[in-house]
């Protein structure tokens, strides 16, 4: 696989989470997304 597939599949989302946040509240955000 090349680079420029993956990132040609990839897409443009941005996710970011708080410093603050929990492993549970990333857990939850990534599932969210369906990362």
């Amino acid at each position: 696989m090349q680079l420029a597939t993956i990132l040609g599949s990839k897409g443009s989302t941005v996710l970011t989470i708080h410093p603050e946040a929990s492993v549970a509240g990333l857990v939850a955000m990534l599932t969210e997304h369906s990362v």
